[in-house]
């Protein structure tokens, strides 16, 4: 039997039907369709998400990134763990999301091996109306069929 420090948690990536996941070549991309936020997980936050199973410790996941070349594993795998939280990618018990103690940036500030290194990629998706046209204007010729949702103010902006 294996004891763990105090610090080691047990990680749970947060997995759910609203999460769309797709590996390509060694990243995984994630799009969460209640957010409307997509996450472009690189190789070693890959690892470390698809790690995150609720069994395999901090420990245990820092020297598997440090078997892959890594120097300081513990400290890329706390870097990594605050983004994937700050992107709402690790659960709780009970299915909650989980959100790091640890924001990114004093992650990033603690983590001298790994300074600069982005591991999470994220973006939220507009919503459709947005898309109609630049800063929400209708196109010459009043309320476009892509705005009709939306309405027309009669100054040619959606409303």
């Amino acid at each position: 039997m294996s004891h763990q420090r105090s610090s080691d948690t047990l990680p749970r990536s947060r997995r759910s039907e609203a999460l769309l996941v797709e590996r390509v070549n060694d990243e995984v991309l994630i799009f969460d369709t209640t957010s409307q936020a997509g996450h472009c997980l690189n190789a070693t936050a890959a690892l470390v998400w698809e790690r995150c199973d609720g069994k395999t410790s901090v420990t245990a996941l820092a020297a598997e990134v440090e078997a892959r070349g890594h120097a300081d594993g513990r400290a890329v795998v706390d870097a990594a763990l605050a983004e994937l939280a700050a992107a709402n990618l690790l659960a709780e018990a009970g299915g909650r999301a989980r959100r790091s103690a640890m924001s990114r940036r004093r992650a990033m500030l603690t983590v001298g091996a790994v300074a600069g290194a982005v591991f999470v990629q994220s973006l939220v998706a507009p919503p459709a109306w947005a898309g109609c046209s630049p800063a929400g204007t209708i196109p010459l010729g009043g309320c476009g069929n892509c705005c009709n949702h939306r309405g027309c103010n009669g100054m040619g902006k959606c409303i």
